[in-house]
């Protein structure tokens, strides 16, 4: 009974990892969400601000699938 509930919990765990990694990716590869000038950010079009800030997100979604599948 325990060991089913065990197997439960990592195979959750698991979904979540995958999503926490295929967020930023689909969030990179859906140019259509991004592909616009304004709003500007410090003279920065949002299409190229929008990618920066996808950089330490994605970052934060690795550690965060990390720190999920240590047992």
């Amino acid at each position: 009974m325990l060991a089913a509930a065990g197997r439960r919990m990592r195979y959750h765990g698991g979904n979540v990892k995958l999503l926490l990694l295929l967020a930023p990716c689909v969030l990179a590869l859906w140019v259509p969400l991004y592909n616009s000038i304004p709003p500007v950010l410090f003279g920065v079009p949002f299409f190229y601000w929008f990618q920066l800030v996808l950089i330490p997100v994605s970052a934060l979604a690795i550690v965060a699938a990390d720190w999920i599948g240590k047992d």
